[in-house]
């Protein structure tokens, strides 16, 4: 079997990815978004500037990747769609609170406002891993016989997310459990 053809250019090093993730990651956590820039990011890696850009065109979409490559905010499987989607919520409110959340989410809500190739990544793979976990949610809940209502996933799934953004972000009110728990019985049709 032949080999694939070699793309054009020189090779790309590997474990790079691997490297400037787990580096913005600690510069998140230990200095704060702000400090999780390109050349910081090249001074300590040793990489050069052109190599982080070609991969990461603005520092938004660098500190989103490092963020969603830990992996999505789990929805439990507590045995009640209900439970489950209060729980995921609790846990992306909790993450958005956070000073390294609270940072980012603000970091990555200002490029996408102000860039539109930005609004449609973020978009496209925030919604998209948010909305799959959400129909798993209620997938679930009806194999087991919950009653679930006939509402797209996605559309709970940005409900969900827009409100609690809302509240965590533009009004800088987080959410009571008693108001969770209220949304996402209005949305399942239960209140």
């Amino acid at each position: 079997m032949a080999e694939p053809p070699r793309r054009p250019g020189r090779p790309r090093k590997p474990g790079v990815e691997a490297l400037v993730m787990d580096t913005a990651r600690e510069i998140i956590a230990t200095e704060g978004v702000e400090f999780c820039t390109h050349a910081e990011i090249a001074r300590r890696t040793g990489l050069g500037k052109p190599t982080i850009y070609r991969r990461w065109p603005s520092q938004a979409a660098l500190v989103f990747d490092a963020v969603l490559s830990t992996g999505a905010i789990p929805l439990p499987d507590t045995g009640s769609a209900r439970t489950d989607l209060i729980q995921g919520l609790q846990g992306f409110i909790a993450t958005a609170r956070s000073p390294v959340g609270g940072a980012v989410g603000r970091t990555v809500l200002a490029e996408a406002l102000t860039d539109a190739t930005s609004r449609e990544d973020f978009a496209q793979r925030r919604w998209n891993r948010d909305r799959e976990a959400v129909a798993g949610v209620l997938r679930r809940g009806a194999a087991r016989g919950e009653r679930i209502p006939a509402v797209p996933p996605a559309l709970l799934a940005e409900v969900l997310i827009a409100w609690a953004i809302d509240r965590c972000f533009n009004r800088d009110e987080p959410p009571t459990e008693d108001e969770i728990g209220q949304v996402v019985d209005v949305l399942l049709c239960r209140a």
